[in-house]
């Protein structure tokens, strides 16, 4: 079951709220706050971006090997797990949400997943929204994603810099189709353990005439010993309607068992001063269950 770095998320998600709003007298939205999420010191590859000196870097061929490894190791290692995600839906720069869903999200590998609906506050179009992305999700979960892998896209250096306190090397994601599940930006990869600390960037094509601009951020960490994202967030640019935001972020993981070996647990194992990073059974939000 690949569902880590499936851009499905954000993408349905962007394409319903956009369909359900275009056909709302909405009033003109607010002018949207900036985002800036640059890393000091990095700068894309297409403005020529620094490269790190040859010593620290094994070459690209050897990134983009180490990269697809870590994704497939991780996936070997999947066990069937829950996550509890909650939605946020904005409008133009309003700092309250306009809707809130809690979802309870089931995944048996390696392709089943089911969800339930918890809790919905706000909009009714929130609730809507986020039920049809859950499906298609499950679609996904079915049909098999598109990983980022050599197979879909083309890849550039574009430099070195950190996330999560850790070195990374930074990539250029060139999709090498026009699919709409398909992404153009930068990934933060792992020096040591190539595991994806972060994604910047955008849609390879915008899923609507509607979406002027389209901006997505995306978080992974260590849950479990299992290689997943933390957060999303997509900053959308509507024709006519002004600006719309919406973030997914997950507040509590369980699973039939931690996951002891495999590049999440390596990545425990490695940070500064012993300190494993991934949250353990006993963390706030870690639940470790049997007999599912």
């Amino acid at each position: 079951m690949r569902v880590q770095f499936s851009p499905a998320l954000l993408i349905f998600l962007l394409s319903a709220l956009l369909a359900a709003s275009a056909q709302t007298n909405s009033r003109t939205a607010q002018a949207a706050n900036n985002a800036h999420t640059g890393l000091p010191g990095t700068r894309d590859a297409d403005s020529g971006a620094m490269a790190a000196p040859a010593a620290q870097f094994p070459g690209l061929p050897a990134v983009i090997k180490r990269l697809e490894a870590a994704q497939d190791i991780n996936n070997a290692h999947m066990v069937p797990f829950t996550v509890t995600r909650e939605y946020e839906m904005f409008s133009g720069g309003d700092q309250e949400p306009k809707g809130t869903v809690i979802a309870e999200v089931h995944f048996w590998p390696p392709a089943t997943e089911t969800w339930e609906i918890r809790k919905a506050s706000g909009s009714e179009r929130a609730e809507k929204v986020v039920k049809h992305l859950l499906e298609r999700e499950v679609q996904y979960a079915r049909d098999g994603n598109i990983d980022i892998t050599g197979k879909n896209y083309d890849f550039l250096f574009a430099g070195t810099g950190e996330a999560d306190g850790r070195p990374c090397y930074i990539l250029q994601l060139v999709p090498n189709s026009a699919a709409d599940n398909l992404l153009r930006g930068r990934i933060w990869i792992d020096r040591d353990t190539y595991l994806i600390h972060r994604f910047e960037g955008h849609l390879a094509k915008s899923p609507s005439w509607w979406i002027k601009e389209l901006k997505l951020f995306r978080s992974y960490d260590d849950w479990g010993g299992i290689w997943l994202p933390t957060s999303s967030k997509g900053l959308a640019e509507v024709r006519m309607l002004g600006p719309h935001t919406m973030t997914e972020r997950v507040v509590r993981y369980s699973a039939t068992r931690e996951v002891p070996q495999g590049p999440a647990a390596e990545q425990a194992r490695i940070q500064p001063g012993g300190s494993p990073s991934h949250r353990p059974a006993s963390a706030v939000g870690i639940t470790i269950i049997s007999g599912r």
